[in-house]
């Protein structure tokens, strides 16, 4: 299925044609979770005939279950959940049908998965040893093997150490001072809510970081102090996801990390993307006994779903998002970034009584300012565009826009100021270049922060034009906010993330994304309607000033740390001095 809409049908759609953009996001996420399930189900039928072809005798494996020590969550969705299912299919398949008969009594006796469990096991080791046998399965057990990091499923009944009760660690990809993205901003705001709550929030990026994400760092500290907030890092050399295999990194980021667990000594363990952070924190949980909440931001995969033009994701991300799943349905809460993306996982198998929101809102600084208001009568109006060059950011259809305004309406001087870089910069600059009005476009590339606020003073509105992409009906921005807070109107595309909160009307103006005409007739009416342009302005920074801070959208997350503090904690009392050793 291709998501991304032709440009000439869309131009020819009306706004009252367009589909409901909640009903498109509901298709779309039915499409993904079914996509999903297909690509499990056949690389399950693969991965089995594989392992029946190589398979040994019963007393084999049973020596070698039971030496088995660790629990793969691989093996049991691959074998044990789906051998039945699949049986049905398999069966049919000669000489197939037979070697599952003589080994199917064995795998689906007394105790499942701890046979399906030393069934695979036998195979990842013996890998190696039958690369000349391998045939299709191969590469699928090859893509496996580099995910194969066993997640604990269960926890203490207790807290092995004395937790602070008020004490949160926070475990982050990247973060601050060293990375300014969405990513580190929104951590950044989210300490902030949660320390208004009353939570001492301890941010701690994963080893390797910065060091392994920039080709130089300076001035490293193990803690550094950003706007009142600690960020505590590890050593260099604890452990280096470049040169390490995806296990040996997992233990020794779990091994690094229940030392400063055990110093710090918090009640919770809150982890945000990715699922490197979630396997860490279950590994501590296992150990220790602390609640584990996972912060899900996004799928790597759906990023991949757009840009090949199908729903089909590769090996790699698949086995990603697989990882990413896995690591939900076990955290004891799942906080998702939209409700779209929450939904997402529900299709895709977490429990919906697991899953809570925490969505993005603006920062304390946005909220303290408001830009001046740029001269109207006679004057060029200035659509802003702030943020990373994305090829899901729709800029060619505002490059588009912006052309049918200037043969649409020449007297109405419109230009684009597209602010920032990223992947498809140069794509943007050479349709800019190729534009007959090139004069009304002005590309600044990436410009220093102290700066951000001029250029907001210049512009009418912002427009952010996503495109019909799963990662953008899926993954709200950061960036409305600003623009909001401080009194821009924004115009924006309706998919599904950014709907919820730019609704035409009452917080912006939207268009059907992806229409290249709705957006431009959208861009007039904003220019033409002062009186509406300053009613809406009112109501979003409102709604930004009064919903959508740091403080509000934390609030159901400080709720959730008490709660599964004092069910642990009810569970039985803290018994210092026991601290079982990881596995």
């Amino acid at each position: 299925m291709n998501v991304r809409r032709s440009r000439r049908a869309s131009a020819s759609t009306s706004k009252s044609d367009a589909p409901d953009p909640r009903a498109r996001v509901e298709k779309l996420i039915g499409e993904i979770a079914d996509t999903y399930h297909r690509a499990a189900e056949s690389k399950l039928e693969l991965f089995a005939r594989w392992m029946i072809r190589n398979g040994t005798e019963s007393a084999q494996r049973r020596k070698r279950r039971q030496k088995l020590k660790a629990y793969s969550s691989m093996a049991v969705a691959f074998v044990v959940r789906g051998l039945n299912r699949m049986v049905s299919r398999i069966v049919r398949i000669d000489p197939v049908a037979r070697a599952l008969g003589r080994h199917r009594e064995f795998l689906l006796t007394t105790t499942p998965t701890l046979h399906a469990i030393a069934a695979t096991e036998y195979i990842l080791r013996s890998f190696n040893k039958h690369q000349s046998e391998l045939q299709k399965g191969d590469s699928i057990v090859k893509d496996a093997r580099k995910f194969f990091v066993p997640i604990p499923r269960h926890k203490p009944p207790q807290y092995a150490i004395r937790p602070h009760r008020e004490r949160v660690m926070y475990l982050l990809h990247n973060c601050r001072p060293f990375h300014n993205g969405g990513y580190a901003v929104r951590a950044h705001g989210i300490i902030k809510g949660l320390r208004s709550w009353g939570y001492d929030v301890i941010p701690v990026a994963r080893p390797g970081y910065p060091h392994d994400n920039l080709p130089t760092v300076e001035n490293f500290a193990e803690t550094m102090n950003v706007d009142g907030i600690d960020y505590r890092f590890f050593p260099p050399g604890v452990a280096d996801r470049r040169s390490m295999s995806k296990r040996a990194y997992a233990d020794a980021y779990s091994k690094a990390l229940k030392k400063l667990v055990e110093e710090i000594e918090p009640s919770i363990l809150h982890a945000a993307s990715f699922s490197m952070n979630g396997r860490a924190a279950l590994r501590i949980r296992e150990a220790l006994g602390i609640p584990v909440i996972y912060e899900v931001r996004g799928l790597s995969m759906l990023t991949d779903l757009g840009s090949k033009g199908h729903l089909l994701p590769t090996s790699d991300r698949f086995w990603e998002a697989w990882d990413e799943i896995e690591v939900a349905k076990s955290a004891d809460r799942l906080l998702c970034i939209t409700e779209p993306l929450a939904s997402l996982f529900v299709a895709l198998g977490v429990s919906s009584n697991d899953v809570e929101l925490l969505q993005n809102a603006a920062e304390d600084d946005a909220l303290k300012l408001t830009s001046a208001t740029p001269e109207e009568e006679g004057s060029t109006r200035w659509l802003g565009y702030l943020g990373s060059l994305q090829y899901y950011e729709g800029l060619e259809d505002l490059c588009a826009a912006i052309e049918l305004i200037a043969d649409e309406h020449p007297d109405l001087d419109v230009r684009a100021l597209i602010v920032g870089d990223g992947p498809y910069a140069d794509k943007v600059s050479g349709r800019v270049e190729q534009s007959p009005h090139r004069e009304r476009f002005r590309l600044l590339g990436r410009v220093p922060h102290e700066q951000i606020g001029s250029l907001y003073d210049q512009c009418t509105a912002m427009v952010y034009p996503r495109s019909p992409y799963p990662v953008c009906e899926l993954i709200s921005p950061l960036k409305p906010f600003e623009p909001m807070a401080r009194g821009i109107p924004v115009i924006a595309s309706d998919v599904g993330a950014l709907s919820a909160i730019v609704k035409d009307g009452e917080t912006g103006f939207s268009f059907e994304a992806g229409n290249v005409q709705d957006l431009a007739d959208t861009i007039v009416k904003v220019l033409n309607e002062p009186e509406t342009r300053e009613q809406v302005m009112r109501k979003a920074k409102a709604f930004v000033r009064t919903e959508r801070n740091w403080r509000q959208t934390t609030r159901r997350t400080a709720e959730l740390y008490r709660e599964l503090h004092e069910a642990q904690e009810a569970s039985s009392e803290p018994s210092p001095g026991s601290i079982p050793q990881s596995g």
